[in-house]
């Protein structure tokens, strides 16, 4: 189920385009420090805990920013998945995913559906975390062969924020799940971690991604990663915009 957070590597190596951006560096970090910190916020949100009823509802934009006071904005598509059946079997977890998709960049904004199954292993001793099943890293794996690949990408990493905060639940789910205004009962904790990823590509070629993501542990799990967004320089012929991408929860709801 960790495979839910996985665009994030492939929006960094599409962003790798061969412009320098403006961001500045400053403090860096690696990559164990901001997958630590992405545990931290994950935290007790367990993917064996998914039941059968569960759903989320996420829309994914794309703002780009070609030195005019207001970006241009385009929805790219919507992205609907329900958990429609669990199977528990002792030693693993079958679970059942309804995955609908409209794709707003082809003619027409096409409606696609899939049926996925995937299989979560429990861990032998319950105290052991579902991080020993299914890792919980949105970071590129570093190459442990002893052979320099001349041609190898650079990757460093830069600016390390958390922050801790509560923000209103999305629309969505408050007109299924009524609050009260006055007791804090519709706001939700989340944190959002923040950093650079400066990614060189011989000879030379580098480009600057912030990366921003939200996540909490007062959400299902499949939307416990409530908000990620990828900001960097890109080219598309001479022109050189700043492109924001982002997927968002906008919907969800517990069995």
């Amino acid at each position: 189920m960790k495979t839910l957070l996985s665009f994030l590597c492939l929006g960094l190596l599409l962003a790798a385009c061969d412009e320098k951006s403006k961001v500045r560096k400053a403090v860096p970090t690696n990559p164990e420090a901001i997958n630590k910190a992405q545990d931290d916020a994950l935290g007790t949100n367990d993917p064996l805990n998914i039941q059968a009823g569960e759903f989320v509802y996420k829309i994914k934009t794309q703002e780009v920013f070609a030195g005019s006071p207001t970006p241009s904005q385009n929805l790219i598509n919507e992205e609907s998945v329900t958990v429609v059946d669990r199977m528990d079997y002792g030693d693993y977890i079958e679970l059942t995913l309804v995955k609908e998709i409209i794709d707003h960049q082809q003619d027409g904004s096409p409606h696609f559906k899939f049926k996925d199954v995937f299989y979560l292993a429990v861990p032998p001793d319950p105290a052991e975390t579902a991080a020993s099943v299914v890792t919980k890293n949105l970071l590129p794996q570093e190459d442990t062969s002893t052979t320099p690949d001349p041609n190898k990408p650079v990757i460093n990493y830069y600016n390390l924020s958390v922050e801790k905060k509560q923000i209103r639940a999305p629309d969505k789910v408050l007109e299924h799940t009524p609050c009260n205004e006055n007791d804090g009962s519709c706001l939700i904790p989340i944190t959002i971690l923040t950093y650079d990823v400066e990614i060189t590509v011989p000879p030379q070629k580098t480009t600057i991604t912030s990366i921003e993501t939200w996540m909490s542990t007062a959400v299902p799990y499949t939307s416990s990663v409530l908000k990620s967004c990828f900001k960097t320089v890109v080219s598309i012929g001479d022109a050189r915009p700043v492109v924001r991408q982002c997927t968002s929860v906008v919907d969800y709801q517990f069995k």
